[in-house]
């Protein structure tokens, strides 16, 4: 699987409701180390992202990515830049996000974690 589709899936993954309603299923995505700054201007840690997120689980919306590409920095760090389009409540929201993703562990036990987001928000 290529660095976009990989990426991608896992970006996907964090804003399906199941998996953001499941703190367990979030602590796989999301590394300890973990820092956001949001489209609102907070600036959200470990512990605050997982409690935001879940709070938030059932809300419904609509989102699609455009634009969306990759860059590995290195053998275990990579780069996602995109657009995100919510509809949430009849209103579209417009961000430009990045995203950095680190290979967390050895062997078959490694996997991708996310520790760093930013959320620009362009329009809504």
């Amino acid at each position: 699987m290529d660095d976009d589709t990989l990426i991608k899936e896992l970006e996907e993954k964090l804003l399906n409701p199941k998996v953001r309603g499941s703190r367990d299923e979030l602590e796989k995505l999301i590394s300890p180390h973990f820092i956001e700054y949001g489209s609102s201007g907070k600036i959200y840690n470990y512990p605050g992202t997982l409690a935001y997120l879940t709070a938030r689980a059932r809300e419904k919306f609509k989102y699609s990515f455009v634009n969306f590409k990759t860059c590995r920095l290195s053998g275990d760090i990579i780069l996602a830049l995109y657009i995100l389009e919510t509809e949430k409540n009849h209103r579209i929201s417009i961000t430009n996000r990045s995203s950095l993703w680190q290979l967390d562990g050895d062997g078959q036990a490694a996997a991708w974690r996310l520790i760093f987001h930013q959320g620009t928000r362009v329009t809504g």
